[in-house]
């Protein structure tokens, strides 16, 4: 996803978004691409490490929607 995309999902302040992000690409959990435009565009994916710990978040939100940990959201 695009650091914009993410920005207005997540809805975080940037600069929030921007540590955070940092932190998961040198935890090795996203890779990062940015590109030479205008203006500026940098992706954001999951690495194969990352994509590891997604059967464990599946459990993670079946446990939570199970015991009424669900956000607002569902």
């Amino acid at each position: 996803m695009r650091f914009r995309d993410l920005e207005s999902t997540l809805e975080v302040p940037p600069n929030t978004l921007s540590t955070r992000l940092a932190e998961l690409t040198d935890a090795g959990l996203l890779s990062r691409t940015a590109y030479d435009e205008v203006p500026p565009r940098v992706e954001y994916e999951p690495t194969e490490k990352a994509r590891a710990l997604f059967p464990a978040f599946g459990h993670l939100h079946v446990w939570a929607h199970e015991y009424e940990l669900a956000t607002e959201t569902e």
